[in-house]
């Protein structure tokens, strides 16, 4: 490995060590180990990373400037590229993504070191946000699954990879159009719906920023752009299509996730599916999201790591 290379890994890895107290503990534990700073590897042997696997993870970071994930996007592009699509085999099935546009480098990265990296590379890795599946709540063959603010189809991906059913939401058209057509036109498990979840049907303003992420609901006054966008709750989406089962639940809506569960209680109580939902949108979101499920089904399990709360019901195997 070329020295360029090894300083090209050193300062995407570091980009993405915690800061802080944790940093400061980690550092604190490894004063016995016989490494420095001005060691190439130190970051490496911090992150417990198999060396035949770092250049699998040769782009680990958030914090550079739009210019910087280009680098990245290429590495893509040599390694997996086939067509419009990257393609990605794994030990469960061929992972398919739509190749980003330009404008959306930098959040698909975010959304893909998370998402799906953890596929690729058999080693513990430094999430932002971390990955949808955790222990025991995973994706099984012939699950169905709605994925609540699918943005690129990331997570979408490795569901249907993995031989699920998914149904995707995402209300903001540039990302539909973009990214989960082009997937559907793939694969005949995916459907894409248009809608936002909320607690009621009918419609809503929604924020359009000018990057594909992060879009929502407004719940309050906002000079972002908006557009009106219908809305859906779970159960009704669940009882118009005549669905007799949901499995997995994935939810990053933005701070919205309160009101997903509000309209989704008749659905947890009837088919328990596994969550996986992020809680780091408001202040309260853990402790407000955990009583709201325990109060649809208490025989739900919950786990709380990296940024989002893992649930699945104790009477299934």
């Amino acid at each position: 490995m070329n020295k360029d290379l090894i300083n090209f890994l050193k300062w995407q890895l570091l980009a993405r060590l915690p800061h802080g107290s944790i940093y400061e503990r980690v550092k604190e534990g490894m004063k016995n180990i016989e490494l420095t700073k001005e060691d190439p590897f130190y970051y490496i042997y911090w992150l417990d990373l198999n060396r035949s696997h770092l250049k699998k993870y040769v782009l680990g970071t958030f914090k550079t400037q739009n210019a910087d994930y280009i680098p990245f996007i290429r590495f893509l592009d040599q390694n997996y590229r086939c067509g419009k699509f990257y393609e990605m085999k794994t030990s469960f099935g061929t992972i398919q993504i739509p190749r980003p546009k330009l404008e959306d480098y930098k959040c698909f990265k975010a959304e893909f070191l998370d998402i799906v990296m953890p596929y690729l590379v058999d080693a513990p890795l430094p999430f932002l946000e971390g990955p949808y599946e955790y222990q025991d709540v995973t994706l099984e063959t012939g699950d169905v699954v709605l994925d609540l603010g699918a943005n690129y189809g990331l997570f979408s991906s490795v569901a249907l990879a993995k031989g699920c059913e998914v149904y995707a939401f995402e209300p903001t058209p540039q990302v539909k159009t973009d990214y989960l057509d082009m997937l559907a036109q793939r694969n005949l498990n995916l459907k894409v719906v248009e809608e936002a979840i909320s607690n009621t049907v009918g419609t809503a303003l929604f924020e359009t920023n000018s990057v594909a992420s992060c879009n929502k609901i407004v719940v309050a006054d906002t000079k972002t752009p908006t557009v009106l966008v219908k809305t859906t709750t779970i159960d009704d989406f669940v009882s118009t299509k005549n669905l007799h089962c949901i499995d997995f639940i994935k939810a990053d809506i933005e701070g919205v996730e309160r009101l997903m569960l509000e309209g989704a209680k008749r659905t947890i109580q009837e088919f328990a599916p596994k969550l996986s939902i992020c809680y780091y949108h408001k202040i309260d979101d853990l402790k407000v999201l955990r009583r709201m499920i325990l109060e649809a089904n208490p025989n739900y399990d919950i786990k709380v790591q990296y940024r989002k709360i893992y649930v699945k019901d104790r009477r299934k195997k």
